[in-house]
Parts: C-alpha cells; structure tokens; sequence
C-alpha cells in the first residue's frame, strides 16, 4: 500500500505547476518489425509535476488501485492485473489487446505493434515486459510508473488507429509521436486520468526525453507543438530542473 511517508515526500518532491518512459520503435540498425510486418515502439527507460491542488488525492487514489491491483494479480495472473489498470484508468476507448510477456530485449518496458500499415490494419497489441511488471509492482512508486507506461503505450495505441500514421524511417514523425507519449505522462496524466505523479527523478527523466524528441522534430512540427513544448520547460523551470 502507498503509506504516509510517500505522501509527505511527494509533497516535498513536486510542488505546483503542470505535469512520461521511451518508446523505441527503431534498433541500431533499421526499424524493428512484429509479427505482422509492422514496426513497433518500445518503452524503455524513462517524471512528475509540482504538487496540484488533487495531488494528494490521487496518491490516496492510488493505494487503493495497488490493493486492487494486487488482488487480481495474486487470484488471476499478471496479464489480468495489467488489464485492470487499462479499464480503471480508460485505457481502453481504442480497441487493442493487453498482455504481460517476457520481451527479447531486456531494458524494453513495454512495446506496441500492430494498426495501419497501408491500406492493411492489423490488430494492435501492447505487452509489457514481465520482468519489468514484477519489478515496478514491488514498491509504490514503481506501480505509479507501471501506471503510466501503459498510458504512454496508449499514446501509441490512439495514433497508430489512425490511418497514415506510419511514416516508416521518419525521424521527425518517430519524433513527434515520441513527443507526444512522453509530454502525456507529464502534462496530462493526473488531470485528465486521475493518475498519482510519477517520482521526481522519474518526471525529470520523462521531460528530458520528451524535449529531445522534440528536437528530432521538423521545424513545421515543432511549431505545430510549440505550446506543449513550453508548458514542459515551465515544469523544469518551477522544479529546478
């Protein structure tokens, strides 16, 4: 359960301001496929806004999420238990299928695959890494970034359902998708999906990404996102960042 020494401490962590993980979909060398012939993003390693009025609650929230969580994890399995999280925080308004997996490559937290490839739409499908769902359910802050891996993969999940979404070996469009994912961890997480803050050094990390992403981006794109991209720069700026 997330006791009251993560409350005092993310109260002294964050503080009030606005408030994401990676997403690799591209190896070293060339884009990497899933069984369909589609790439996939893979969320890696990634971080969390100043206190707002709601932060506290949502922690509160949250211990009451882990017990759930747990529950289900200890009576049906670990995909099950992922699949709570997907329904308790809407995870779920674009169809795709959740499952716990053990992934190829170890630092890989979760991946996604699947959607529009041409005129072709193959069924979208997001696993996290076993390992990695065992690790992070063992402490309150690991279940809060537990959390919001599977959102940033539904990042991936919306744009992927959209037809023209693939832009294969385009680093800008990697880069605004990327983008997006990472600055939804930070920027709207908590007020629109009620979820607790991820850790400081989680949210710090998050927006790092999130602002090389962004300059991964076409000039045309950056402009388009230029509001987003402020609103994280005031994050680091009201945390000293």
């Amino acid at each position: 359960m997330l006791g009251n020494a993560r409350f005092s401490r993310l109260v002294q962590q964050t503080g009030t301001g606005s408030l994401q993980r990676h997403s690799e979909d591209e190896e070293a060398k060339g884009v990497r496929a899933d069984d369909e012939g589609t790439p996939v993003e893979e969320e890696e390693a990634p971080v969390q806004r100043r206190v707002d009025t709601n932060m506290v609650q949502r922690v509160k929230d949250t211990a009451t999420v882990k017990a759930a969580f747990d529950d289900v994890l200890n009576q049906k399995g670990k995909t099950a238990a992922a699949n709570y999280l997907k329904k308790k925080y809407d995870l779920d308004t674009k169809p795709y299928a959740l499952s716990v997996d053990a992934l190829p490559k170890a630092s890989t937290h979760a991946s996604t695959g699947g959607g529009w490839s041409g005129k072709t739409f193959n069924a979208i499908r997001v696993r996290v890494n076993e390992p990695y769902l065992d690790r992070q359910a063992q402490s309150d802050d690991g279940f809060s970034k537990l959390i919001h891996t599977l959102a940033h993969e539904y990042q991936h999940v919306k744009q992927r359902s959209k037809k023209g979404w693939q832009t294969t070996g385009d680093a800008s469009a990697k880069g605004e998708r990327e983008f997006l994912a990472y600055s939804f961890e930070v920027l709207d997480a908590g007020s629109k999906k009620g979820m607790a803050p991820l850790a400081k050094a989680e949210m710090a990390s998050t927006i790092k990404k999130a602002l090389n992403y962004y300059g991964q981006m076409s000039q045309a794109l950056q402009t388009k996102h230029t509001k987003r991209h402020e609103k994280l720069l005031n994050v680091q700026v009201l945390n000293n960042w």
